[in-house]
Parts: C-alpha cells; sequence; structure tokens
C-alpha cells in the first residue's frame, strides 16, 4: 500500500520505516499505530479521510503493479492484439509467458512492427512480450472467438488457477 497510499507514505517516512524492512510478524512492532483522530475529517483538514484512498499514478503502477495489470493497461493503450498468458512450458512452477497476437496491415513489416511493440511497452510500462506472433485475420478471429461468444476474449489466461 505504501506506493498508492498518501498516509501510509507519510506515517512511514515520517518514523524513518523503510516499507522492505517489514518482512516477518516480528516486524509489525515497527509499524506506526493509527487512531480514529488520524481519519477523522476535522475543521482544519475536513478532506483528511480521502489521505487513506488508494491512488496510484502511471509511475507507481508501472513500478508495483502485477503483470496482469500491466498487461491489461498495455493492450488497452497500445494495441488491438490478442494477449495470451502461461506458464512456460505449462510447468506451473515456471515463469509465465506473455504473448501477443496480432494481425499486421501490412505484410512484410514484421519486424519494424515488433520493435516498435518492444520498444514502446518496454519505455512506458517496463515490460516486454515474451513472444509476437503474426496471425492472420481468421486464425485471430477464431481466438477471439467472435464468431461463437458473446464478448471477445482478447486476453486468455492460461495459467493454472
Amino acid at each position: 500500500m505504501y506506493p498508492f497510499s498518501t498516509y501510509d507514505r507519510s506515517a512511514f517516512d515520517d518514523n524513518g520505516i523503510d516499507v522492505r524492512s517489514i518482512q516477518t510478524t516480528d516486524d509489525l512492532v515497527k509499524l506506526p499505530i493509527t487512531f480514529k483522530k488520524d481519519i477523522a475529517p476535522s475543521a482544519e483538514d475536513p478532506g483528511r479521510h480521502l489521505q487513506f484512498l488508494l491512488t496510484p499514478d502511471e509511475r507507481s503502477l508501472k513500478k508495483h503493479a502485477s503483470k496482469a495489470t500491466l498487461v491489461k493497461l498495455a493492450r488497452a493503450r497500445f494495441f488491438r492484439g490478442q494477449v495470451e498468458l502461461r506458464k512456460r512450458n505449462e510447468d506451473p512452477y515456471e515463469n509465465d509467458e506473455f504473448i501477443l497476437y496480432i494481425t499486421p496491415q501490412q505484410q512484410g513489416q514484421e519486424a519494424a512492427i515488433r520493435n516498435r511493440i518492444h520498444e514502446r511497452m518496454k519505455h512506458a510500462l517496463e515490460i516486454v512480450p515474451t513472444e509476437i506472433v503474426f496471425a492472420p485475420l481468421e486464425q485471430r478471429i477464431r481466438r477471439l472467438q467472435l464468431d461463437t461468444e458473446l464478448k471477445e476474449r482478447r486476453i486468455h489466461d492460461r495459467r493454472p488457477r
């Protein structure tokens, strides 16, 4: 919560607490105690309670958000493709793979498109796809399940639950 909470950042910083030092239950004694007076609005600060709302900005999201959240952001901002999340070699203990399926409007520019996507995503989100698959439109329509589902499937999460 530290990166997204104004109150927590102030409470930790004012007390000289490094959030990375909180590792075990024994470290909980370091945490500052929050009282009702810390939360309740007052005449001097009627919006005090708003400090407890989590308000992530784009920079902190990039730094602290989960890979799945970043993938959703990336999909919304950068492309009209389809994302597949899966475990390498279908092994639940392996790393995640982030596969992007796209259909280029012009054939023969795959290398330039791949480089542009990598650069834009790396700069904006600090992640890049494990693989970019250039698929024919018919294959993408089948993958999106446009012909069988009421809602297209832009993100396939095939990781074990």
